[in-house]
């Protein structure tokens, strides 16, 4: 099995050369009548920041239910995602292999933190060493490390993590349950990170600080050294265009289940580039007439 390119290594290649970790061909899929996902084709190019944007009812979540194994999804057509373990062909994995790939591979930030609330918020974001059976010593040892690295980043007016991490989550604020969700996600350094609206209900900050959790494990900083042997990709779902898409590398667009413009957009593609977190959704859907009939099926 060869590797994928290294992080480095992909930056250096024209952008039509970069592998993809995820490739979808002719997608559908249905919840009984309603399709939620009308034959899409795209690839998200490994070691990026990808955005999905849509409406509510767009099939944003069915896009990244999809793709994460989060739940039976009958679909039409092919998925294949391409890891250093191989080739990986959704349609033929079984049931062990989706669970396999769920904990060692991907990492998860939902809307809500889904913290367990008999557990401290310490033992929550071990969960996924604890499943890898990593022993006790070094699950401290990764922790106590992240933690100081956590620390030295956010000291700009955060409530601080210290002390709630070994709190019972009722006991934190929102925004501390947030960020630990993240850090669960990130903590056993997964190749494919998907986030569902990972900041929604955030104030400024805190909004900032998941972000910048998120774009350390992408860089391969988060532990305070550089690391840059294995492509993180992000995903980052959102109908709040104005909170993901500055981060972005490429773009998808979906409306009505069907991918605007049937392409990826990148950042090149779209008007003022350099500003687009000021551009909001109604604005990009335009962009994709094609699949949007009218102007006033996009807003």
């Amino acid at each position: 099995m060869s590797n994928l390119n290294t992080p480095e290594e992909a930056n250096q290649m024209p952008d039509d050369e970069v592998p993809a970790v995820f490739e979808l061909e002719e997608v559908s899929c249905r919840f009984g009548e309603k399709l939620a996902l009308d034959r899409v084709t795209a690839k998200v190019r490994a070691g990026s920041i990808t955005a999905v944007c849509g409406l509510s009812g767009s099939g944003k979540s069915t896009l990244l239910n999809l793709l994460g194994l989060l739940r039976p999804v009958f679909h039409e057509g092919h998925v294949r995602l391409r890891l250093k373990d191989g080739v990986f062909c959704y349609r033929n994995l079984s049931t062990s292999e989706q669970s396999w790939l769920r904990s060692h591979r991907f990492g998860f930030v939902l809307q809500s933190s889904y913290l367990m609330p008999t557990l401290t918020g310490q033992q929550n974001v071990e969960l996924p060493l604890a499943i890898h059976r990593m022993n006790s010593e070094d699950r401290k040892f990764r922790i106590s490390r992240l933690m100081k690295d956590v620390s030295l980043r956010h000291t700009n007016g955060l409530e601080d993590l210290s002390q709630a991490i070994s709190m019972l989550p009722g006991k934190a604020s929102g925004g501390q349950r947030q960020r630990m969700s993240v850090l669960r996600a990130l903590i056993h350094n997964p190749s494919v990170v998907l986030a569902d609206e990972p900041c929604a209900n955030l104030d400024p900050l805190n909004r900032d600080a998941v972000m910048d959790l998120l774009k350390s494990w992408k860089s391969g900083t988060l532990y305070g050294d550089v690391d840059t042997s294995n492509s993180r990709t992000l995903i980052l779902v959102s109908h709040d265009t104005k909170s993901i898409v500055g981060y972005a590398d490429e773009i998808i667009i979906l409306h009505q289940g069907r991918l605007v413009e049937d392409r990826v957009f990148r950042r090149s593609d779209l008007p003022d580039a350099a500003d687009l977190a000021q551009h909001d959704l109604e604005k990009l859907m335009i962009i994709g007439a094609k699949n949007a009939p009218t102007i006033e099926d996009a807003q």
